[in-house]
């Protein structure tokens, strides 16, 4: 296991179940989503979450209003994937991309699949070893790692795009 994946052996998103039970208030909610995310989070400069933030994504839709201004699991886990999700994409591809998952699958089982495959995901990737294209640089340096690894990143995020922008919201809304 390399020094990247070893900082994620033990790291470990909260399941479904094992969210709060009882509804918590924004303060509450922020705290809890900082403190679970932090080690993931990208920039550590931008802010992960806000009072602001949660009050948009219930404007647009992307999360169920508040009850009583309190958030229970449903939310907890709509913006556990949105607070991930958002430091790559932008909210309108999220929108669709959470809009395809409830069209196939019952929130607590899209959730606790998202988790699971993003500790995976943070515990094996390896980009010495990741399977790709043949390398190309003639220095053999570890740096060209860093590159590639990007390179890597920006087509799978073009092959992710492409696939969103691709589905119609006549699809998304008439399939069963």
């Amino acid at each position: 296991m390399n020094k990247f994946n070893q900082q994620f052996k033990h790291f470990h998103i909260p399941r479904y179940n094992e969210l709060p039970s009882i509804d918590i208030y924004s303060d509450q909610l922020i705290n809890y989503l900082k403190d679970t995310l932090e080690p993931i989070q990208i920039d550590k400069r931008d802010s992960l979450i806000t009072t602001a933030m949660i009050n948009n994504y219930v404007k647009c839709g992307l999360i169920p209003p508040t009850v009583k201004k309190r958030y229970n699991r449903k939310h907890i886990a709509y913006l556990m994937v949105i607070c991930v999700f958002k430091q790559i994409y932008p909210i309108p591809k999220i929108i669709k991309m959470i809009r395809v998952q409830k069209q196939h699958f019952e929130t607590e089982t899209a959730y606790d699949y998202f988790c699971t495959e993003l500790e995976n995901a943070l515990r094996t990737v390896d980009i010495s070893s990741m399977k790709m294209s043949k390398d190309t640089s003639q220095t053999g340096k570890e740096e060209r790692l860093f590159v590639r690894a990007s390179i890597y990143a920006f087509a799978l995020k073009y092959m992710v795009e492409n696939y969103l922008d691709s589905i119609t919201e006549n699809e998304i809304n008439n399939e069963n």
